[in-house]
């Protein structure tokens, strides 16, 4: 009887070891390959694995259906896991002061733009001056350019009463927005996940800012005036 114990008493224990052991941790997505800032997400950019708890980032994704479709605002590297602070969107601002949003802005210089990374500080410049004031003017008559002339004399000495009274007008430029965070810098993305190369610069370069609501307002004002640039801090 003792023998027969000691037989059962082995069995078990040897088909504990053999049986399978329950997956240890959470199931999270990770980066399947190099991802490039811009890329849309596919299926098959990300895989799903296992991490313990303490491996686990705050806000880490474990469903596909949330990532696939959406832009990452910076690169990420394989098996990298994907959080929401990745995707374009909301969760960009995560970590941020309470009060700021995440602005998209068009630089017109799209090559300065390339050089820009997320965490970068930049200031937002605008060239001033009246550009466009007699737009459209040169098939009107004498008196329109006459009058156009006048506003933009006028609008020549606003210009420098206004320089005076504003010190962030400097040089021809105005300075919209000072040290402003870039979140993002979202580009066109190719069938391999990555940026087109061949992207033409003269389009412009399209940046995500972290800002103040009222900044966000100024940003948006500015861009209808004309092109802005931005001087990295």
């Amino acid at each position: 009887m003792a023998a027969a114990g000691l037989v059962a008493g082995a069995l078990a224990t040897g088909l504990h070891v053999l049986a399978p052991r329950p997956p240890v941790g959470a199931p999270v997505l990770v980066a399947a390959h190099d991802v490039s800032a811009g890329a849309v997400l596919d299926t098959a950019d990300l895989r799903v694995v296992r991490r313990t708890a303490s491996e686990l980032p705050d806000g880490a994704l474990d469903d596909a259906s949330l990532a696939v479709g959406r832009t990452v605002g910076s690169g990420m590297r394989t098996g990298e896991a994907l959080t929401d602070a990745r995707l374009v969107g909301p969760g960009l601002l995560a970590g941020r002061p309470r009060g700021d949003v995440a602005a998209p802005v068009r630089i017109a210089d799209g090559e300065a733009a390339a050089l820009l990374r997320p965490g970068d500080r930049v200031d937002v410049l605008q060239a001033s001056g009246g550009e466009g004031i007699l737009s459209g003017s040169g098939s009107g008559s004498g008196k329109d350019l006459e009058s156009g002339a006048e506003n933009a004399a006028g609008s020549a000495n606003g210009a420098a009463g206004e320089n005076e009274r504003d010190p962030s007008t400097t040089g021809g430029a105005r300075t919209v927005v000072r040290r402003a965070t870039v979140l993002a810098r979202p580009g066109v993305a190719g069938s391999g996940g990555g940026l087109l190369p061949d992207a033409d610069p003269a389009a412009g370069g399209l940046l995500v800012l972290a800002v103040r609501e009222d900044e966000a307002a100024d940003l948006a004002e500015a861009a209808a005036r004309g092109p802005l640039a931005v001087v990295l801090r």
